[in-house]
C-alpha cells in the first residue's frame, strides 16, 4: 500500500479534471480524443528547441546536442487517444534537459485501426528512421507505447537500440492487480477505461503469445532496461512484478518509482513542478550507465 501522499500539485489538478472529463468516452462519435487533447493543451507549455514533422515522425531537437544517441518515442494512450502533437510539450521539454534529439512516431489509431497493422506501421516507420541515425538509438515507451516498446526491442529489432526506458507501462494479460482496486478511479487512468483500451491490444498478444510477465519470458532478448513506476496507478503493481521477474532472469534492469505520482504524469511537467521534477529525473537515468550486465538497480524517488 502506498503511503506517500499523492504530490499536492496533481491532488489539485485532478479536483479540476473531474469536473472536465466526462463518463463513457468509449460511446463518443470521437472516442473522447479532442477533448482529451483539449485537457493536455491547457496543462502544456510552450516548446523548447526546434520541432521538425515528416510524414508519421516529429523530431524534437534540443538547441544543444549534449548526446550524439537519440531516442525513438512511442507514445501511449490505450491505442485510442493523444499523438506526437500532443506529447510535444513533454517530449521538447525531455530533449531540452537531456540534450538529445527525439524521434516520435505516430500511428493509426484503434478501434478504427486494427492491433495488426498499427504494429506494421510502426515497424514500418522504425526500421525507415534506423536507417538515418548515426548511433543505436534508446527506445522510449510510456503506458501502451511501454509494450510496443517491448514488443519491438524483443523481436523484430532485438539488436537494433541501445537501451529502452519504460515510463508507467502496461505489462499484464490480466487486470487482478490491487492497484486496479486502489487506484481505479479518479487518477489519470480509470481501471474502466483501460480495460476498454485492452480489448483492442490482448487478442493479439495473445496470438503472437506475447507476454512480459510470463515467467518464461525472454528478457536474454532485450538491451538494458529502465522502468519508471508511479505510484497512483492502476498500472504499478504490473510494474514491479515486472521488476521483480527481471531480477530473478538476472537481467539488466534500472527501477525508479515515483510514489507520489499519478499515470501520464509526464503530460505535466509543463505545469507541475513535482512532474518537472520526474521528467528531470528520467532525463539523468538516460545517461546512467549500464556497468553490470545481470544486475537490478533500483532507485525510490520521492517527489
Amino acid at each position: 500500500m502506498n503511503t506517500v501522499p499523492l504530490a499536492r500539485d496533481f491532488a489539485n489538478l485532478l479536483a479540476a479534471r473531474r469536473l472536465f472529463v466526462g463518463k463513457g468516452p468509449q460511446h463518443e462519435s470521437d472516442y473522447g480524443r479532442r477533448r482529451a487533447a483539449r485537457w493536455i493543451a491547457n496543462v502544456s507549455a510552450p516548446l523548447s528547441g526546434k520541432t521538425v514533422v515528416t510524414g508519421y515522425v516529429r523530431r524534437f531537437i534540443p538547441e544543444k546536442l549534449l548526446n550524439a544517441e537519440p531516442i525513438f518515442y512511442l507514445h501511449g494512450g490505450g491505442l485510442v487517444y493523444y499523438s506526437t502533437e500532443v506529447f510535444s510539450a513533454f517530449l521538447s521539454t525531455l530533449a531540452h534537459i537531456s540534450g538529445r534529439e527525439i524521434r516520435a512516431f505516430d500511428y493509426p489509431k484503434a478501434p478504427e485501426t486494427p492491433m495488426t497493422e498499427i504494429v506494421g506501421h510502426l515497424e514500418h516507420q522504425l526500421s525507415a528512421e534506423l536507417n538515418h541515425v548515426d548511433a543505436a538509438p534508446c527506445l522510449m515507451g510510456d503506458s501502451v507505447g511501454g509494450l510496443l516498446t517491448l514488443w519491438f526491442a524483443g523481436s523484430a529489432f532485438s539488436q537494433a537500440f541501445s537501451r529502452i526506458h519504460l515510463l508507467y507501462p502496461v505489462l499484464a494479460s490480466h487486470h487482478n492487480f490491487d492497484s486496479f482496486r486502489r487506484y481505479g478511479e479518479g487518477y489519470l487512468l480509470d481501471a474502466a477505461i483501460l480495460r476498454w483500451f485492452a480489448e483492442h491490444w490482448l487478442p493479439w498478444c495473445r496470438r503472437q503469445q506475447f507476454d512480459p510477465l510470463a515467467s518464461d519470458y525472454a528478457f536474454s532478448r532485450l538491451p538494458p532496461v529502465v522502468l519508471h513506476t508511479a505510484g497512483y496507478d492502476v498500472l504499478v503493481d504490473e510494474g514491479f512484478t515486472f521488476a521483480a521477474l527481471a531480477r530473478q532472469a538476472g537481467a539488466s534492469l534500472q527501477h525508479y518509482h515515483h510514489p507520489a505520482l499519478p499515470h501520464d504524469f509526464c503530460l505535466y511537467a509543463g505545469k507541475l513542478g513535482s512532474s518537472c521534477e520526474a521528467v528531470e529525473q528520467i532525463a539523468a537515468a538516460l545517461d546512467v550507465e549500464h556497468k553490470l550486465t545481470c544486475k537490478q538497480w533500483s532507485y525510490y524517488v520521492s517527489d
